[in-house]
């Protein structure tokens, strides 16, 4: 098995809401190298 997606680290400054941006993320890179929709945006 190879590299499917490249996720971004975060740089710069640090917001409230990334753990939550950084899971959806996650959760769509999976979804496209299982061939699935992208989710439902939040």
């Amino acid at each position: 098995m190879g590299a499917v997606e490249i996720i971004a680290k975060p740089s710069g400054t640090m917001s409230l809401d990334l753990a939550h941006k950084k899971g959806h993320d996650i959760v769509a890179a999976i979804r496209r190298a299982a061939g699935l929709p992208p989710p439902a945006k939040p």
